[in-house]
Protein backbone atom coordinates (compact mmCIF):
# COMPACT_ATOMS: atom_id res chain seq x y z
CA UNK A 1 0.00 0.00 0.00
CA UNK A 2 1.07 3.42 -0.13
CA UNK A 3 0.10 4.57 2.92
CA UNK A 4 -0.01 8.46 4.78
CA UNK A 5 0.11 8.38 8.45
CA UNK A 6 -1.47 11.07 10.38
CA UNK A 7 0.35 12.24 13.89
CA UNK A 8 -0.39 14.70 16.64
CA UNK A 9 1.32 16.16 19.31
CA UNK A 10 0.47 12.58 21.29
CA UNK A 11 1.68 10.04 18.17
CA UNK A 12 -0.32 8.55 15.57
CA UNK A 13 -3.96 9.21 15.19
CA UNK A 14 -4.35 7.29 11.85
CA UNK A 15 -3.59 6.52 8.24
CA UNK A 16 -4.89 6.96 4.81
CA UNK A 17 -3.86 4.67 2.18
CA UNK A 18 -3.76 6.34 -1.19
CA UNK A 19 -7.12 5.06 -3.50
CA UNK A 20 -6.07 5.63 -7.00
CA UNK A 21 -2.66 3.91 -8.20
CA UNK A 22 -0.94 5.18 -11.03
CA UNK A 23 0.23 3.59 -13.81
CA UNK A 24 3.80 3.15 -12.45
CA UNK A 25 2.66 1.81 -9.43
CA UNK A 26 0.45 -0.39 -10.35
CA UNK A 27 2.00 -1.90 -13.38
CA UNK A 28 5.76 -1.66 -12.15
CA UNK A 29 5.09 -2.05 -8.38
CA UNK A 30 2.30 -3.87 -8.30
CA UNK A 31 0.55 -1.99 -5.67
CA UNK A 32 -2.91 -2.24 -4.61
CA UNK A 33 -5.04 0.60 -3.82
CA UNK A 34 -6.60 0.65 -0.49
CA UNK A 35 -10.23 1.24 0.31
CA UNK A 36 -12.34 4.21 2.18
CA UNK A 37 -11.91 7.83 3.22
CA UNK A 38 -11.44 8.50 7.05
CA UNK A 39 -12.16 12.09 8.35
CA UNK A 40 -10.31 13.11 11.52
CA UNK A 41 -11.69 14.80 14.12
CA UNK A 42 -8.54 17.13 15.54
CA UNK A 43 -8.12 19.69 18.08
CA UNK A 44 -7.16 21.76 14.70
CA UNK A 45 -10.34 20.29 13.06
CA UNK A 46 -12.02 17.80 10.72
CA UNK A 47 -9.44 16.85 8.17
CA UNK A 48 -8.75 13.95 5.47
CA UNK A 49 -6.29 12.81 3.33
CA UNK A 50 -5.81 12.62 -0.38
CA UNK A 51 -2.58 11.19 -1.31
CA UNK A 52 -0.95 12.53 -4.88
CA UNK A 53 -3.33 11.22 -7.99
CA UNK A 54 -6.00 11.03 -5.57
CA UNK A 55 -6.30 14.97 -5.21
CA UNK A 56 -6.85 14.51 -9.30
CA UNK A 57 -10.36 12.87 -8.62
CA UNK A 58 -13.28 15.43 -7.92
CA UNK A 59 -15.42 12.44 -6.10
CA UNK A 60 -12.88 12.05 -3.45
CA UNK A 61 -12.42 14.87 -2.05
CA UNK A 62 -16.75 15.35 -2.01
CA UNK A 63 -16.81 12.61 -0.36
CA UNK A 64 -14.53 13.90 2.71
CA UNK A 65 -16.30 17.58 2.59
CA UNK A 66 -20.14 15.60 2.94
CA UNK A 67 -18.19 14.31 5.50
CA UNK A 68 -17.59 17.28 7.11
CA UNK A 69 -14.01 17.93 6.31
CA UNK A 70 -12.62 21.71 6.35
CA UNK A 71 -8.91 20.95 5.18
CA UNK A 72 -7.80 18.29 2.92
CA UNK A 73 -3.35 16.96 3.36
CA UNK A 74 -2.68 16.07 0.20
CA UNK A 75 0.84 14.97 0.56
CA UNK A 76 2.44 14.25 -2.71
CA UNK A 77 5.60 12.67 -4.53
CA UNK A 78 6.21 14.07 -8.55
CA UNK A 79 9.24 13.78 -9.91
CA UNK A 80 8.23 15.87 -13.34
CA UNK A 81 7.56 19.61 -13.24
CA UNK A 82 3.64 18.07 -15.14
CA UNK A 83 3.53 15.71 -12.01
CA UNK A 84 3.52 18.70 -9.93
CA UNK A 85 1.25 20.99 -11.24
CA UNK A 86 -1.16 17.90 -11.88
CA UNK A 87 -1.26 17.36 -8.31
CA UNK A 88 -1.43 21.39 -8.00
CA UNK A 89 -4.09 22.26 -9.78
CA UNK A 90 -5.96 18.99 -8.88
CA UNK A 91 -5.62 20.48 -5.21
CA UNK A 92 -6.56 24.13 -5.94
CA UNK A 93 -9.87 22.87 -8.20
CA UNK A 94 -11.04 20.49 -5.13
CA UNK A 95 -10.60 23.69 -2.62
CA UNK A 96 -12.87 26.21 -5.22
CA UNK A 97 -15.36 23.02 -5.80
CA UNK A 98 -15.90 21.91 -1.82
CA UNK A 99 -15.26 25.14 -0.28
CA UNK A 100 -12.40 24.16 1.55
CA UNK A 101 -8.59 24.14 2.35
CA UNK A 102 -6.34 22.11 0.76
CA UNK A 103 -2.33 21.73 1.98
CA UNK A 104 -0.60 20.20 -0.98
CA UNK A 105 3.13 18.75 1.02
CA UNK A 106 5.39 17.51 -1.76
CA UNK A 107 8.68 15.16 -1.43
CA UNK A 108 11.67 17.50 -2.83
CA UNK A 109 15.14 17.01 -3.76
CA UNK A 110 16.86 13.24 -3.25
CA UNK A 111 15.88 10.80 -1.21
CA UNK A 112 18.69 8.00 -0.69
CA UNK A 113 16.93 6.41 2.02
CA UNK A 114 14.29 4.97 0.22
CA UNK A 115 15.16 2.97 -2.98
CA UNK A 116 11.73 4.38 -4.23
CA UNK A 117 12.21 7.52 -5.21
CA UNK A 118 14.64 9.51 -7.44
CA UNK A 119 14.86 13.07 -6.99
CA UNK A 120 11.58 14.86 -6.44
CA UNK A 121 10.21 18.09 -8.00
CA UNK A 122 7.25 20.15 -5.49
CA UNK A 123 5.98 23.19 -3.60
CA UNK A 124 4.31 22.97 -0.97
CA UNK A 125 0.75 25.10 -0.83
CA UNK A 126 -2.07 26.01 1.01
CA UNK A 127 -5.20 26.38 -1.07
CA UNK A 128 -8.56 28.10 -0.42
CA UNK A 129 -11.59 28.79 -2.62
CA UNK A 130 -10.96 32.28 -3.80
CA UNK A 131 -14.21 34.14 -2.65
CA UNK A 132 -14.72 36.74 0.23
CA UNK A 133 -11.88 37.22 2.71
CA UNK A 134 -9.59 34.94 0.61
CA UNK A 135 -6.83 35.45 -2.01
CA UNK A 136 -8.55 36.28 -5.07
CA UNK A 137 -6.47 33.57 -6.62
CA UNK A 138 -7.37 31.16 -3.70
CA UNK A 139 -3.62 30.69 -3.15
CA UNK A 140 -3.11 31.50 0.42
CA UNK A 141 0.93 30.39 0.27
CA UNK A 142 3.52 29.01 -1.49
CA UNK A 143 7.13 27.49 -0.67
CA UNK A 144 9.65 29.37 -2.35
CA UNK A 145 10.38 27.47 -5.43
CA UNK A 146 10.71 24.28 -7.91
CA UNK A 147 13.98 24.01 -7.54
CA UNK A 148 15.11 21.54 -5.12
CA UNK A 149 18.21 23.67 -3.81
CA UNK A 150 16.16 26.15 -3.28
CA UNK A 151 13.13 24.17 -1.81
CA UNK A 152 12.18 25.48 1.88
CA UNK A 153 9.33 24.53 4.54
CA UNK A 154 6.10 26.21 3.79
CA UNK A 155 5.15 27.65 7.21
CA UNK A 156 1.27 29.81 7.62
CA UNK A 157 -1.76 30.44 9.16
CA UNK A 158 -4.79 28.93 8.25
CA UNK A 159 -8.15 29.84 9.76
CA UNK A 160 -10.53 27.24 8.93
CA UNK A 161 -13.40 29.39 10.65
CA UNK A 162 -12.95 31.95 7.52
CA UNK A 163 -13.13 29.24 5.36
CA UNK A 164 -16.44 28.07 7.03
CA UNK A 165 -17.80 31.49 6.90
CA UNK A 166 -16.98 31.18 2.78
CA UNK A 167 -19.58 28.66 2.59
CA UNK A 168 -22.10 30.84 4.39
CA UNK A 169 -21.39 34.12 3.26
CA UNK A 170 -19.49 34.04 -0.16
CA UNK A 171 -20.36 34.95 -3.42
CA UNK A 172 -20.72 31.41 -4.42
CA UNK A 173 -22.07 28.25 -2.99
CA UNK A 174 -20.23 25.48 -5.02
CA UNK A 175 -20.59 23.35 -2.00
CA UNK A 176 -23.97 23.47 -1.48
CA UNK A 177 -25.35 23.62 -5.53
CA UNK A 178 -23.14 20.89 -6.30
CA UNK A 179 -25.75 18.07 -5.09
CA UNK A 180 -28.43 20.28 -6.62
CA UNK A 181 -27.62 20.27 -9.89
CA UNK A 182 -26.33 16.60 -10.63
CA UNK A 183 -29.83 15.88 -8.63
CA UNK A 184 -31.29 17.66 -12.24
CA UNK A 185 -29.04 15.99 -14.50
Amino acid sequence: RNRAWLFGPKGALGHQDKLMMTRFEREQWGIAAGQGLTVFDTDLGRLGILVCYDNEFPLLARRLAERGADLILAPSCTDTEAGYHRVRIGAQARALENQLAVLQSPTVGLAPWSPALDENLGRAGLFVPPDRGMPGDGVMALSESLDPQRSRWLVCDLDLEAVRRVRQQGQVFTRRDWPEQFERL
